[in-house]
């Protein structure tokens, strides 16, 4: 059996982000769940797989009839499906039952994980897989013709079966994602040519911490893989076409003992592969700082849920400015570039928001700033606590929406519906106003491009024509 493994076109976000700095923090690779699935098909059954991401698609109906029809034999369709996407997920699901009716489709990822009581409700798709997708897969192809066998599977959910998900224990047996099977020119970075990073996960679930209240995967066990085989799969990478990998845990992974364990990990493989990570704001350790340059690591995202010290507190992330500030120079100074990332429009947030981000922005050194919308997770902690009290979508709204998603109208992804995703916008775009308009914020952009190696390059250069061009006096 061949499986295609479809990654549906991306869901439109609720606000765009805006960004403070010259240059692109955003990752597009391919998605890092896909390519393991693909990667434990290939080590651990005798079934084919092809990976078809729909995000690279300008002509939606018309590409993915080319490459479906490109692949030959018996095959089994199976949509990557999230909660934000579901409505593209389902225009993939009905375009495969209306063209290939004969080929059964499956779904896989956060929405049928999470949400394995309204996967019936998106009727497209003959199977839906609840829990770690590998072994279930694996299951299905394998007695795919034995409707008896299938109903002792655990985990793989259809009409006339009991729902039920399965995750587990560990991440030992699977396998890690075959880097040069994919064609990576085709994910390059939008400001530098010849780059194409690539995404990857330490671990799988939710970490239960404060600070990734936010974060979705609820429902799922925090499970880790092992380091030294993560590692090894960095340094694989270097020479299959991936020019850096970022690491997108939440920040609540990433611990001082866990942090240090993952560079001791790369240090052992001779790491030479640059990389990136997520963590939450605060001090940094100058040793620690030490050992991630020693180890290639050329990123840090610091992100800040909001800049509200009440609600850091909450989110148990509390900083300040000072130390903040601090680590950022520091980690500059040890050629890691860094960006602050501030989440706007939180359901907790009170008035004054777009004065504090205001103010905290210019506290901080002149790092990268990027104001992002708050993430909308519906299988996260937050929303379980807050969601009534702002009035945010439900699962019915996006259910509803997958009846047609050519025709209705998508939900708004924000989580003040009643103002929508246009006040939220607004806010963003004024908190960027105030600070591009601001003579402090001008003069410190100024300050740190003269100091940067193009400005140096281009004064001594200038000199040296100058000096070149000019008589000297005898």
């Amino acid at each position: 059996m061949h499986v295609v493994l479809i990654q549906p076109p991306e869901g439109t976000a609720g606000a765009a982000p805006l960004r403070l700095a010259r240059k692109n923090p955003a990752t597009f690779a391919p998605d890092w769940d896909v390519l393991c699935l693909q990667a434990y098909l290939k080590g651990h059954s005798r079934h084919l797989s092809t990976c078809v991401d729909c995000r690279l698609f300008t002509d939606l109906e018309l590409e993915l009839e080319h490459a479906l029809n490109a692949v030959k034999g018996p095959k089994i369709i199976a949509v990557h499906t999230s909660l934000t996407n579901i409505g593209e997920s389902a225009a993939v699901l009905e375009l495969s039952r209306r063209k290939w009716p004969e080929i059964r489709t499956v779904m896989f990822g956060q929405f049928p994980s999470q949400f394995p009581e309204h996967i019936h409700a998106v009727a497209r798709a003959d199977y839906a897989l609840s829990g770690d997708p590998e072994p279930i897969l694996r299951a299905l192809l394998d007695h795919i013709d034995s409707e008896k066998r299938l109903q002792n599977v655990p985990g793989l959910n259809f009409p006339g079966k009991n729902i039920s998900t399965s995750w587990m224990p560990d991440l030992n047996i699977l396998s890690l994602p075959d880097w040069g099977r994919v064609f990576w020119r085709a994910y390059h970075h939008p400001d530098q040519a010849g780059r194409q990073p690539a995404r990857m996960r330490l671990s799988r679930g939710h970490t239960q911490e404060a600070c990734d209240r936010a974060m979705g995967l609820i429902r799922e066990p925090l499970r880790l893989w092992p380091m030294d085989k993560l590692a090894q799969s960095v340094r694989a990478s270097s020479d299959l076409g991936v020019t850096d990998i970022f690491l997108t845990d939440p920040p609540g992974v990433w611990n001082e003992g866990r942090l240090r364990e993952w560079c001791r990990a790369l240090n052992r493989i001779y790491n030479k592969q640059p990389w990136g990570l997520q963590l939450n704001p605060g001090r940094i350790e100058d040793d620690l700082i030490a050992e991630l340059a020693a180890t290639r690591c050329r990123r840090v995202d610091f992100i800040v849920p909001s800049c509200d010290q009440e609600l850091q507190e909450r989110f148990g992330v509390p900083f300040r400015a000072r130390t903040l500030r601090h680590t950022i120079s520091s980690l500059e100074k040890a050629g890691v570039e860094v960006f602050v990332r501030l989440w706007i429009g939180g359901p907790e947030e009170k008035k004054g928001a777009v004065r504090r981000a205001v103010a905290l922005i210019h506290h901080l050194p002149a790092a990268h700033i990027v104001l992002e919308p708050f993430p909308f997770c519906m299988d996260s902690p937050l929303y379980r606590s807050a969601a009534a009290d702002c009035g945010a979508s439900g699962i019915d709204d996006w259910l509803r929406w997958t009846r047609d998603p050519w025709i209705l109208d998508r939900p708004e992804a924000v989580w003040n519906a009643r103002a929508g995703a246009e006040a939220l916008q607004k806010q963003i775009t004024g908190i960027y106003r105030r600070v591009v308009r601001s003579p402090r914020w001008q003069s410190r952009r100024l300050g740190r491009l003269l100091k940067s190696s193009y400005a140096v390059q281009t004064i001594r250069e200038g000199a040296d024509w100058i000096a070149g061009r000019l008589p000297r006096r005898a």
